[in-house]
């Protein structure tokens, strides 16, 4: 289970990973070292058991998904797992259902991994108001396990994915952009303070807390998430094929990559189309090589030169020039919000990105 990735079609938004190296406070705390503890235990079991371990998060009190909620609509599909909506049975509250499967393909180390960093990001958020950063990250509520899934309860995002609502807009605003770009990159930063690094940035994985122009963002699905020490280098492959940073196809990164993958989805949103392309997948990973940024056309004249000059500098091939979610923060994302040129209409003909 070394390898491990899910291609929707040719030349379309995949995610791929290869030789991959968290609940509230109130549904399912635990410390720091109870769980490491337990990921060990879980580790060593899996690594000596040819057979599908019934239990690898121990600390899990609830077995039974259907008796704590009642299950409805599917509400998409994660990197690894499906989403479905689903209500608490004891109070009514509704929230999202991420189920990942202990079968098949699916790394048990990645599962404990996920976990492990949303406790970190549920214990952080806990108590926060929503104008601080870490209100920008979806909270989990609480985890349950059963003997052929891992159940991640996490809050509720009535407005979908960014991706639908690029698609659905008519016109979209810089400072439209701006607010969300803002938001995207506080929730980036706190992530990396923590010595988090996401990896798989890009509209699927943004979500909209209500249908509102201008919804609270929260970045969610952390599978392809890993833990980074200062100075610390990556190898394996991951992210989303049009998101993907030159580096990572080099095979040494850092967290820098992240920021990479948030100036495609600016350029996405200002343009509906993604910055590079091409016909097959290889094509698509030489254009990002090249590296070469356009902003051609009469729909980028009428997008004001601030706005690309982030761009450029947020698509900086040499990851040590390329901006910081710091950097993005202060000063430049509030250049955009001082203008409010239109953009123009999205046209699916030229729409070469499509969903994962």
């Amino acid at each position: 289970m070394g390898n491990c990735y899910s291609i929707a079609a040719s030349n379309s938004f995949y995610s791929y990973s290869r030789s991959c190296s968290s609940s509230s406070s109130m549904s399912c705390a635990v410390s720091a070292e109870s769980f490491a503890d337990a990921a060990t235990a879980s580790n060593h079991t899996i690594a000596n058991s040819t057979s599908i371990p019934r239990r690898i998060l121990p600390f899990c009190t609830v077995r039974d998904l259907g008796s704590a909620y009642e299950l409805a609509d599917d509400l998409g599909e994660g990197q690894f797992g499906i989403i479905r909506l689903c209500k608490c049975r004891a109070t009514g509250t509704r929230y999202s259902c991420k189920s990942i499967s202990k079968r098949g393909e699916t790394d048990l180390s990645n599962i404990l991994r996920e976990v492990r960093l949303m406790q970190r990001l549920a214990l952080a958020c806990s108590g926060r108001d929503e104008g601080e950063a870490q209100s920008h990250i979806v909270r989990l509520h609480q985890v349950i396990e059963d003997d052929s899934h891992v159940h991640l309860v996490m809050e509720l995002c009535r407005g979908g994915e960014l991706f639908h609502r690029i698609l659905k807009k008519n016109c979209f605003s810089e400072p439209e952009a701006a607010e969300i770009l803002k938001a995207l990159m506080e929730s980036i930063d706190f992530c990396h303070s923590m010595g988090i690094v996401h990896r798989d940035i890009k509209p699927e994985n943004i979500l909209l807390l209500d249908d509102s122009d201008i919804s609270c963002i929260k970045l969610a699905d952390f599978g392809l998430a890993v833990e980074i020490s200062p100075g610390q280098k990556f190898t394996d492959l991951a992210g989303s094929a049009y998101y993907i940073a030159p580096e990572v196809l080099k095979g040494e990164y850092s967290q820098e990559i992240d920021v990479w993958s948030a100036g495609v989805v600016l350029y996405v949103m200002l343009s509906g189309v993604a910055p590079f392309n091409g016909e097959t997948d290889e094509d698509i990973f030489d254009s990002i090589r090249k590296g070469s940024i356009r902003f051609q056309g009469s729909l980028w004249e009428k997008i004001t030169f601030p706005a690309k000059d982030l761009i450029s500098k947020m698509l900086c091939s040499t990851s040590e020039n390329r901006l910081t979610p710091k950097q993005v923060l202060g000063k430049h994302a509030d250049k955009l919000l001082r203008y409010t040129f239109p953009l123009f209409f999205f046209r699916a003909a030229r729409m070469s990105i499509t969903r994962t």
